[in-house]
């Protein structure tokens, strides 16, 4: 498994990536943007980073642990987005 570069620029170095378990995770795939793999980290497909990214670090990292603490609070729309985070409208 790869390093976070979300964590990893937010001096958290060695911090493994949680894959699927990650809401940045498949956006990807999802939007039809991807040429390839359908699965994948958003941080690393649209280079958010940048080169300083501090900021914006902080930014997706407060995002991300407010989606990993509202699907934490009900595991059951957690396990329906699971299967398919962006049903069709």
């Amino acid at each position: 498994m790869d390093i976070c570069r979300l964590k990893h620029a937010h001096g958290q170095p060695g911090e493994l990536c949680d894959g699927e378990s990650c809401p940045f995770w498949r956006v990807v795939g999802h939007l039809g943007l991807a040429d390839g793999e359908p699965n994948g980290c958003a941080i690393r497909h649209f280079e958010l980073l940048g080169e300083e990214g501090s900021e914006v670090t902080e930014w997706l990292l407060s995002v991300k642990a407010r989606l990993e603490s509202q699907l934490a609070e009900s595991p059951t729309d957690a396990a329906d987005s699971a299967r398919d985070p962006y049903p069709p409208t």
